[in-house]
């Protein structure tokens, strides 16, 4: 495929709004999202191949997040913010009903995904400015 003909495809592409991978020209930096929920989080890992979030306090908030690698180089960090620790070293997701609950310990349930929460001393994923936002 030419330079041209990829040129026309991404712009077809970002008029039918299909415009989530960047252009040859645009910086291929990580992108954030900022989610409502810690739910909605457990919701992408439990349905992507991430099997862990990551946790750190940043000015009193406490800060879950997942970092999504692309092929391309570049990722997607979907992170949340909550006022409270979560003090278990798992967050349980049944996907059969979609409850979310903690836990200390693991199962052999199959209807059960165990997301390990990975503490973080230090980091320099997400900026000063985006956990500002």
């Amino acid at each position: 495929m030419s330079r041209i003909d990829t040129d026309r495809t991404q712009n077809q592409n970002r008029k039918r709004g299909l415009n989530w991978l960047p252009s040859k020209n645009e910086s291929r930096k990580e992108k954030y999202v900022k989610l409502k929920s810690l739910d909605d989080l457990v919701k992408i890992v439990a349905s992507s191949p991430v099997a862990f979030f990551q946790h750190f306090e940043f000015e009193g908030k406490h800060i879950y997040f997942v970092d999504v690698m692309f092929s391309d180089g570049g990722s997607l960090i979907y992170y949340v913010k909550r006022d409270d620790r979560i003090d278990s070293k798992y967050v349980v997701f049944n996907v059969i009903s979609g409850k979310v609950w903690f836990s200390e310990t693991v199962t052999t349930d199959a209807n059960l995904k165990y997301v390990p929460i990975i503490e973080i001393e230090k980091q320099n994923i997400l900026s000063r400015e985006v956990l500002e936002s």
